[in-house]
């Protein structure tokens, strides 16, 4: 593995709290190509994000933000992505970590607010 900060992004359409409490346990058969990633003993987990209401599509949406938006790159061809046939991969890869506070922002519901005249 090179040196840096890997992003996958990945769907659990079912049971997604369960899926992520066996991802976080570094003992487990290996079942998933992120399973590789998360019993490697030189890798370690940062930063779990999820997005609730999330679509199956938004996996490939997210891994373009972060190749456009954020200019990461493709790590690994082929890996979390064996259900994806328009997407590379599912594993990005960037020497320094990104904004999480930007990532996080393109997620958030923009409200604007108009002063009431009523007050």
């Amino acid at each position: 593995m090179v040196k840096g900060y890997y992003y996958y992004t990945g769907s659990a359409q079912k049971n997604l709290m369960q899926r992520i409490e066996r991802h976080l346990r570094k003992e487990k058969k290996i079942h998933w190509h992120i399973d590789h990633l998360t019993t490697n003993k030189h890798a370690s987990l940062k930063n779990i994000f999820m997005i609730l209401s999330a679509s199956k599509n938004e996996e490939c949406d997210l891994g373009l933000k972060l190749r456009t938006i954020f200019g990461i790159s493709n790590s690994l061809t082929g890996f979390g992505n064996s259900d994806c046939r328009n997407c590379e991969t599912h594993l990005f890869h960037a020497k320094k970590r990104i904004n999480h506070n930007h990532l996080l922002s393109l997620y958030q519901d923009i409200v604007l607010l108009k002063a009431s005249s009523k007050v």
